[in-house]
């Protein structure tokens, strides 16, 4: 199992030095959620990391659930997304995967502002019940870039779903199965990004980028084993799934890390 990211994002006006909870990101077609609350499912309740992004002011990043109302889960630093303070800082990733809450639980986002200006402000769990352990002996043997300029995601906050990718250099690879090591997304404020693969319940995760120049997290370049497959057979291109805090957003590029299986 890879990991899937559920994401908690706004534009909100904050009172200062006060909690906020933050909502989920909208049109998710995987997680229910309800007001600020998100709730786990069976296949995904464990945590393998976090990160938050917000503007200068943004001080504070917390999780809780019923399972951890009285201690809740504290997130060490806050992204800025720009050069000087790039999202891959913000990631606190776990060696074993953390009990954040249970199953079916609801699991919520909370922030504080050192001012009371409206700014986007967004907080990513990343999910998996197994930890992630790069597999060395997998080589990357294609590496393939998939212009996204002609896409556009929707409104901001929300999950766009369906993005295609039939058409692209992915779909163009030659025939075979080929393990995902990883992939990147980059998009000017990405605050989360999903491959929908065939045959799997859950897309699969990356730690998102805003520029072609920002520094890739590990988890871009490999994500850990047991590796997804892509089916390179001309019926089965895989689709993108993308959140902004910009509506109507074009994005930039894409770029699959395969390695070939057969």
């Amino acid at each position: 199992m890879t990991f899937t990211p559920v994401l908690f994002s706004e534009t909100t006006a904050f009172v200062a030095d006060t909690d906020k909870n933050l909502a989920p990101a909208l049109n998710d077609i995987y997680y229910t959620s309800e007001g600020d609350n998100l709730r786990l499912r069976p296949d995904s309740v464990k945590v393998i990391g976090t990160y938050a992004i917000g503007d200068a002011n943004l001080t504070r990043n917390r999780f809780t659930s019923p399972l951890i109302a009285n201690s809740p889960y504290e997130s060490n630093s806050i992204s800025a997304g720009t050069a000087a303070s790039q999202i891959c800082d913000s990631v606190n990733q776990f060696s074993f995967p953390a009990v954040l809450a249970r199953p079916n639980d609801n699991v919520q986002a909370i922030a504080q502002s050192s001012n009371t200006a409206s700014v986007p402000a967004s907080a990513a769990l990343l999910l998996s019940n197994t930890p992630i352990v790069a597999n060395t002996s997998r080589v990357i043997t294609n590496e393939v870039f998939v212009d996204l300029s002609a896409e556009a995601t929707g409104a901001a906050n929300t999950w766009s779903n369906g993005i295609s990718l039939a058409g692209s250099n992915l779909a163009d690879v030659e025939s075979g199965n080929y393990a995902v090591l990883g992939w990147r997304c980059i998009s000017p404020t990405l605050i989360g990004a999903r491959l929908i693969m065939r045959n799997r319940e859950l897309p699969v995760g990356t730690i998102p980028s805003r520029s072609i120049n920002d520094r890739q997290h590990p988890l871009e370049r490999n994500m850990g084993a047991p590796y997804p497959v892509y089916v390179s057979d001309g019926s089965s291109t895989p689709q993108l799934s993308l959140c902004s805090t910009t509506g109507s957003e074009s994005p930039v590029s894409a770029t699959f890390y395969l390695s070939r299986i057969d």
